[in-house]
C-alpha cells in the first residue's frame, strides 16, 4: 500500500509541475469546447480535462483527473493479478510496473490512451466477476465499462471482439451472454 500511495503522491506532484505537452494541449481545448466526440478521437480524455480544469492553480495540476484514473490502473491490475500471484509477487509486479514506461513514469501525461488502459482493464475484471456471477447488475457493469472504453478510445472495440470469440467458444457462456445480452448493451 505504501509504495502504491507514495507514487501516486509522485506522479502528482510531477503533473503538477510539469508543462504540458503538446498533445495534452490539444486535448484541454478540447474540454474548453465540451463535445460528444472530436476529430479523430473519442471524448473521454476532454473529459478529464475538464473536471481538472477548476485546479489550474498549478500549471499541469489539470491532469490530476487523468493521473489518478491512469494509476487506479495498476490498483486494477493487482485486483486482476490477486487469485494468481501472491502478495510478494504482487508487490514485485507493482515496482515493475511503475518503473515501465508505459504505465510508470507516463502515467502524468494524459492522452486517450491512459483511459483506454483503464477501462480495458476494469472490463477484463468485470468479465472475470461476470463469468462467476452473470447477474443483470454484473451485465449492466461489464457493458457500461466496455462504453466507456470506447469513449476513451475506439480501439477498445478489439477487447470487446475478443471476448466474443471466447464466450461464443464456450457453451454454458453462450447462453448467458444471450441471455444478458440486452443488459450489457444498455450498460
Amino acid at each position: 500500500k505504501k509504495i502504491f500511495w507514495i507514487s501516486l503522491a509522485v506522479k502528482l506532484v510531477l503533473a503538477a509541475l510539469l508543462p504540458l505537452t503538446g498533445d495534452e494541449a490539444y486535448y484541454w481545448v478540447w474540454s474548453q469546447h465540451m463535445q460528444l466526440s472530436y476529430y479523430d478521437h473519442p471524448p473521454f480524455v476532454a473529459w478529464l480535462y475538464w473536471l481538472g480544469n477548476p485546479l489550474q492553480f498549478l500549471p499541469g495540476s489539470v491532469r490530476w483527473p487523468g493521473v489518478l484514473l491512469g494509476h487506479a490502473t495498476l490498483w486494477m491490475w493487482l485486483k486482476i493479478l490477486e487469485p494468481y500471484l501472491t502478495l510478494q509477487q504482487r508487490q514485485m509486479w507493482l515496482l515493475l510496473a511503475l518503473f515501465s514506461p508505459l504505465v510508470g513514469g507516463s502515467g502524468i501525461v494524459v492522452t486517450p490512451d491512459l483511459p483506454l488502459m483503464f477501462f480495458y482493464s476494469l472490463s477484463l475484471w468485470l468479465y472475470f466477476q461476470w463469468q462467476k456471477n452473470p447477474h443483470w447488475k454484473m451485465s449492466l457493469l461489464f457493458g457500461l465499462a466496455m462504453g466507456l472504453g470506447v469513449s476513451s478510445k475506439y480501439m477498445m472495440v478489439l477487447f470487446a471482439l475478443s471476448l466474443l470469440r471466447v464466450i461464443l467458444m464456450d457453451k454454458k457462456l453462450r447462453g448467458v451472454f444471450v441471455q444478458q445480452l440486452p443488459y450489457l448493451i444498455a450498460g
